[in-house]
């Protein structure tokens, strides 16, 4: 039986994003929605978006930056493509893939940073908000 529609579920429901996480995190009840695909370029649309998220921060004299971390399935081709992709266009990036997605697959870093279900843990919080800070200095944000 279908969700009935609401409004949210549309919102999450036009996002690649928003399907990622709930395709994952919640397959039984996503799957069961009324939402469709309507295009199969969800690569193009993030980097289209993102691309434009950067001339708009540009034109409001302002600054934004992509951080890149890891989900549990550990596929980063998508990621990293993106990552070029934003830095071919200009913005600013912080990849901490490789990291995390260590720790993910080590029993010992993964019982030490993550929480269920790959949420990151405090340390894990702390570490990846040291190497924000660190970016934004290198970038003279800070």
């Amino acid at each position: 039986m279908p969700l009935p529609e609401s409004p949210l579920l549309v919102a999450i429901g036009h996002t690649y994003l928003g399907q990622f996480v709930l395709k994952r995190a919640f397959s039984s009840v996503w799957n069961r929605s009324t939402n469709r695909r309507v295009h199969d370029d969800e690569f193009e649309v993030a980097v289209r978006l993102l691309s434009r998220l950067g001339r708009y921060v540009n034109k409001q004299r302002s600054r934004f930056l992509i951080v890149a971390l890891v989900g549990g399935d550990g596929d980063m081709c998508y990621v990293q493509k993106l990552l070029e992709r934003a830095r071919a266009n200009g913005v600013a990036t912080l990849d901490l893939t490789e990291q995390l997605a260590a720790w993910a697959h080590d029993p010992v870093g993964r019982a030490r940073m993550f929480q269920p279900h790959y949420h990151l843990g405090s340390e894990a919080n702390r570490w990846v908000a040291a190497r924000i800070a660190e970016r934004l200095t290198e970038l003279g944000w800070i």
